[in-house]
């Protein structure tokens, strides 16, 4: 499922991805990754996944360099920054989450510890008041 994913939404992570590559360097500060979910997963909510997205940045942040023309001299800089996400994080977090919700999705009940009869989608009948139904269409 995750490699499913991953192919499907990788061409727009990309697109969305060089929108927030301010300098060209393939990466992205950290603080810009809630801004792209956001726009990547209209329904991602940041407060419920705060820490999670916090453990995942810090295990994914690196360093990147970058390249800049120098006008005065003539030649190429080599520039740092620091705590910076490149595209394979950024796709990592991404799917992470996407896969996180398509779960939930599939699973009408997760986060109830009572799963009731009135849960189920349809008729709100009883299940003895449905036999007798049947029973009565059988005579």
């Amino acid at each position: 499922m995750e490699e499913k994913l991953k192919r499907e939404c990788k061409a727009y992570v990309e697109k969305t991805f060089k929108t927030f590559d301010k300098f060209g360097s393939a990466s992205m500060p950290k603080d810009e990754v809630k801004n792209l979910l956001k726009v990547i997963i209209p329904e991602f909510e940041y407060d419920q996944h705060k820490e999670e997205l916090v453990e995942l940045l810090s295990q994914y942040s690196k360093a990147s360099k970058y390249t800049v023309h120098n006008k005065t001299t003539n030649q190429f800089e080599v520039k740092y920054l620091d705590n910076t996400l490149d595209f394979p994080s950024v796709l990592g977090i991404t799917v992470h989450f996407l896969k996180k919700i398509e779960c939930k999705g599939q699973n009408f009940f997760s986060g109830q510890t009572v799963v009731k009869n009135k849960d189920f989608p349809g008729k709100n009948q009883s299940i003895s008041h449905d036999r007798r139904d049947s029973k009565r269409k059988l005579y």
